[in-house]
């Protein structure tokens, strides 16, 4: 990932951590490699827990004794949590993006916050670039080569107009972050 975001990388973990309060409780769903937690969150005082489709990353979090679980969210039940966060997860369940945002969004008790990349590798117009970007950004589920550009992103997010309380484009990062209540 650090190759793929260069000077972006932690910016785009900066500015997450802005929207986390303290005394929270917060379920990070496709959490990846917990570089998020581990290195912005841990120290706060929340109630963490975290999912993800790869039992890789589920295995490695509960070696570090992190509640965490297998889950795919375009099929299982969301656990019920105050804060939901899901980090350039959406991208990978589209065309079902909208039902997975309805679905999450009745699963979050305050907030749910979305962290979505919109100036992809994949999306170059230079074949090398693309064909890496997509590789490293390949989920394991292999849902969607399709990747979000502002464009879309904001398409893809009309009809929650009424749930969008904040629309965040920082300019030190390559992603938008999009904070929904019910």
């Amino acid at each position: 990932m650090k190759k793929l975001y260069g000077t972006f990388y932690e910016s785009r973990y900066a500015n997450l951590s802005k929207l986390i309060p303290d005394n929270c409780q917060l379920l990070e769903l496709c959490m990846g490699d917990l570089y998020f937690y581990e290195h912005y969150l841990k120290n706060k005082n929340i109630n963490y827990s975290c999912g993800d489709v790869n039992p890789v990353f589920v295995n490695a979090a509960k070696a570090k004794n992190i509640n965490s679980f297998v889950i795919d969210i375009m099929k299982d039940e969301i656990p019920q949590s105050d804060h939901i966060l899901i980090q350039c997860g959406i991208m990978y369940v589209i065309p079902h993006h909208v039902e997975i945002i309805k679905k999450v969004l009745q699963s979050t008790n305050k907030q749910l916050i979305i962290s979505e990349n919109i100036q992809n590798l994949s999306n170059s117009g230079n074949s090398f670039v693309s064909s890496f970007g997509a590789f490293m950004s390949k989920a394991k589920t292999g849902q969607s080569k399709i990747k979000f550009t502002k464009e879309t992103l904001k398409e893809g997010f009309s009809g929650f107009e009424k749930n969008i309380v904040e629309w965040i484009e920082p300019s030190d990062s390559r992603e938008t972050i999009i904070v929904l209540q019910k």
